[in-house]
């Protein structure tokens, strides 16, 4: 069977948790018997594009109050026809890229075929993806998304890693390109938890880089867990002052690294994942993968990963107290079945796995 050329592009392969999602596809191409290039764009900015990059972050925040990559004010990072013609690859694989780091303007004529990794929102929504926010700027937001430089090619065909995203996408009729169901991939974690938890003392984790990212739901957390019954343990950097826990134990852990994760899953029982807006968060398979349950957000990408064996899906903003305990309750008197059900449970998000359904996806759309 003739080896298929990848051109990988990807905005950084070392910041943020789009990162992480594109080293984990990354990993699991390399599994398979293919030719990758990996172009980065963050790598392939000059001076004056790196000043304009810089500038753009500084008006996202200033308008949005988050990095969204809304605004290009200079050419993109990449020259994406320079690229086809030096690698000539038969596909294209796009990972957390922008319309100010890859002009998607251009012709789609003469060009492989696009393949899109979507780990968020921004690029197909604009602020819409955050409610509170999205009558801020209302028609003209996603005009310019849809009309300026978010120009997406019309056949290019789009992977999301959840149901929900797939569904949200076709509901916002943006597009009517083809969108397929690809999950993440994780590799196997380092030492498996062993821990017997009990009742009087469960040990909550609640992980992200940023504690104060509104998108991560941290302040959702504090009236379910916020119990004498309770210690809210918090791995990432920001300022909780602000938050009020008058009954739980609450251990700041500060910043974290990813060779730090088998520290970080050592340290609770369950972890809770509360976002409303990431679709996938890679910290669910991550926990699972060292045999930690999960109680995440209902009506998310999340119920793509999280089954009865490995966890509870929890609706944080409607749901009780008493509710949330009692899912609390159910883990930790069966927590070796759901330890047992989370290993077994990863197995099917394998690199090898996540690679072979990329690359027989490749070949299907290119008729080989």
């Amino acid at each position: 069977m003739t080896s298929l050329k990848v051109l990988f592009v990807v905005n950084s392969l070392s910041k943020g948790g789009a990162a992480v999602g594109a080293n984990n596809l990354l990993k699991a191409l390399r599994t398979q018997n293919i030719e990758i290039t990996v172009v980065e764009a963050s790598a392939h900015q000059k001076i004056v594009s790196r000043f304009f990059r810089n500038l753009e972050r500084v008006l996202d925040h200033l308008f949005f109050g988050s990095n969204i990559h809304f605004f290009r004010l200079y050419k993109p990072s990449l020259n994406l026809e320079y690229l086809v013609s030096v690698h000539s690859p038969d596909v294209i694989q796009f990972c957390n890229v922008s319309g100010n780091l890859v002009d998607y303007s251009l012709s789609a004529k003469d060009m492989p075929v696009v393949f899109h990794r979507m780990s968020d929102f921004w690029p197909y929504m604009g602020c819409a993806h955050y409610p509170e926010k999205g009558d801020r700027f209302g028609k003209f937001d996603r005009y310019f998304y849809r009309n300026h430089s978010f120009d997406l090619f019309l056949d290019a065909h789009r992977v999301a890693p959840s149901h929900w995203l797939i569904s949200e996408l076709a509901n916002s009729k943006i597009f009517q390109s083809p969108i397929h169901f690809i999950p993440n991939a994780i590799s196997k974690g380092g030492p498996i938890n062993t821990r017997t938890p009990v009742l009087s003392h469960v040990k909550i984790g609640f992980v992200s880089s940023s504690l104060n990212d509104e998108r991560k739901g941290l302040d959702r957390v504090v009236r379910f867990v916020d119990d004498d019954r309770f210690e809210l343990n918090l791995f990432g950097l920001g300022n909780i002052d602000h938050l009020r826990f008058e009954n739980c134990t609450v251990v700041s852990h500060g910043s974290f690294v990813s060779s730090d994760l088998p520290s970080v899953f050592s340290n609770f029982d369950i972890l809770v994942c509360p976002s409303y807006y990431d679709n996938s968060p890679n910290v669910v398979l991550e926990a699972m993968s060292f045999g930690i349950p999960v109680i995440g957000a209902a009506k998310t990408g999340m119920n793509s990963y999280i089954t009865a064996d490995t966890g509870h899906l929890f609706d944080f903003s409607a749901g009780s107290k008493s509710d949330f305990f009692d899912l609390v309750n159910r883990i930790i008197h069966n927590y070796p079945k759901y330890r047992e059900g989370c290993l077994a449970h990863i197995e099917s998000f394998s690199p090898d796995s996540i690679g072979a359904r990329y690359v027989d996806l490749y070949r299907e759309v290119l008729g080989r």
